[in-house]
C-alpha cells in the first residue's frame, strides 16, 4: 500500500490527477479509513477542472473521515481546508472554531483561520485575525509563515518599521525554496 501512496502522491504534485484519482481508489477499497488517499482524493475533487470537480464528493470524503475519527485534529483541518477550496468560507470558519475548541494551540487552525478574513462571508475582524496570526506565533515562534501574515497584516494598516521587521524574520526562518519568499522579499 506504501507505493500506492507513493505513487499517488507524486501523481498529484505533477498534476497528473487522472493517476491520482487511480491510487486514491485503490488505496480506499483496501482501507477505506484511510487519511491521506481520504484527503488527496477530496483535494482531486475540490479542485476548479470541469473534470474532476465534486465539491460535494470532496466535502462527503473529509466530512466522513472526520465522523471515523473524531478526535483526530488533522481529519478537522483537511476538512476546513477542503471547505476553503470548495468555497464554503463560512462553514471553514465554523470548522476552525471547533478545532480551536478542542485543540487550543492549533497553530495551523489559528493561522488558516486568520487568512481567511478576506472572505466576506467570514465574520472575523481585521484586529482578531491578528490576534489570531500572533498567538500562532507564540505556539511556534520558529515557523517563518506566521511572520510573514503578520506582517503583511501591519504592512496593510500602515506600520511600515515593524512590518519590515517581521517580513526579514519571515525570510530568515522560511525556506529559501517555500513560495513566500519572493513576496516577503517585495513587500520590503
Amino acid at each position: 500500500m506504501s507505493d500506492l501512496l507513493n505513487d499517488m502522491r507524486a501523481a498529484f504534485d505533477v498534476g497528473n490527477y487522472r493517476r491520482a484519482v487511480e491510487c486514491c481508489e485503490k488505496v480506499l477499497s483496501e482501507n477505506p479509513n484511510n487519511r491521506d488517499a481520504t484527503y488527496f482524493a477530496a483535494s482531486i475533487k475540490s479542485l476548479p477542472l470541469p473534470e474532476f470537480n465534486d465539491p460535494s464528493v470532496a466535502l462527503s470524503l473529509v466530512s466522513d473521515a472526520v465522523e471515523f475519527a473524531p478526535d483526530d485534529e488533522s481529519r478537522w483541518l483537511d476538512l476546513a481546508e477542503i471547505q476553503t477550496s470548495c468555497g464554503d468560507y463560512a462553514d471553514a470558519e465554523n470548522t476552525y472554531i471547533k478545532i480551536l475548541s478542542r485543540w487550543t494551540k492549533s497553530y495551523s487552525a489559528l493561522l488558516k483561520w486568520a487568512l481567511l478574513r478576506d472572505h466576506p462571508s467570514v465574520k472575523l475582524t481585521r484586529i482578531e485575525a491578528q490576534r489570531l496570526v500572533e498567538r500562532a506565533l507564540t505556539q511556534n515562534p520558529e515557523r517563518g509563515e506566521a511572520y510573514y501574515y503578520l506582517g503583511c497584516q501591519k504592512r496593510d494598516v500602515g506600520e511600515t518599521v515593524e512590518a519590515a521587521n517581521l517580513l526579514r524574520k519571515a525570510i530568515s526562518l522560511l525556506d529559501p525554496k517555500s513560495s513566500l519568499v519572493p513576496y516577503a522579499k517585495a513587500a520590503l
